[in-house]
């Protein structure tokens, strides 16, 4: 696969960067789930989707995986930004954040 890739590239007079790699390497261990969910996080979601793209996957499963990996990244960032906020701001926890927020 990797021969494959290394000569692509070559032919299209490009080389490979280390993003490129890194994506590479997600998709080869972990397939397209991995690339998806695991890819923002090493190399942004709009490479590893271009990326799913380009190892061969087609655009239905692309899009599929990379709505599963927004969902399941949000609700991550959503409840590690709860805890947050309780953490460092323990008092809020009465009548919330945003409503002593707006209230101010």
């Amino acid at each position: 696969m990797e021969e494959v890739a290394a000569t692509e590239a070559e032919a299209a007079g490009m080389e490979e960067s280390k993003k490129g790699k890194r994506a590479r390497a997600l998709f080869d261990k972990y397939g397209l789930p991995g690339l998806a969910i695991i890819g923002p996080f090493f190399v942004g979601s709009h490479i590893s989707a271009f990326m799913g793209m380009s190892f061969g996957s087609t655009r239905k499963r692309v899009t599929g995986w990379m709505l599963t990996s927004l969902f399941l990244w949000t609700v991550v960032m959503a409840v590690a930004s709860s805890y947050g906020i309780t953490y460092f701001m323990p008092h809020v926890e009465e009548d919330g954040f945003l409503i002593r927020l707006f209230s101010n």
